[in-house]
């Protein structure tokens, strides 16, 4: 649930194949003390298990986009920014994790 009295943060997962990490990827964002963000994962054509990973997640946070061809890795990260709608913008790469506490201390 979005709460506007706080800065709403828009975390952004540009991802291709990334079942090896997108679980631990994804449950760094989840379990940050700083609610008020919406994880958006936006897939680059991934022929992997990827797809199945993000949508067995039941988080109202979670936006998951997956583009109907490969646009390539700089168009994918493009296409994050366009969708965002957050005030405050963290572009994540699909194998790296958000330390606890990481979101609260971006927006303090």
């Amino acid at each position: 649930m979005i709460d506007r009295h706080y800065p709403l943060i828009s975390i952004c997962i540009p991802v291709y194949n990334g079942s090896d990490y997108i679980q631990d990827n994804i449950n760094s964002v989840l379990s940050q003390s700083y609610e008020n963000f919406e994880l958006l994962i936006v897939d680059n054509c991934s022929t992997d298990d990827t797809q199945s990973i993000i949508k067995a997640y039941d988080d109202e946070r979670i936006r998951y986009e997956s583009n109907n061809s490969n646009i390539g890795a700089i168009n994918n990260f493009t296409k994050c920014v366009e969708l965002a709608v957050g005030e405050y913008f963290v572009l994540l790469p699909h194998d790296d994790i958000l330390l606890p506490g990481a979101l609260l201390s971006f927006v303090n």
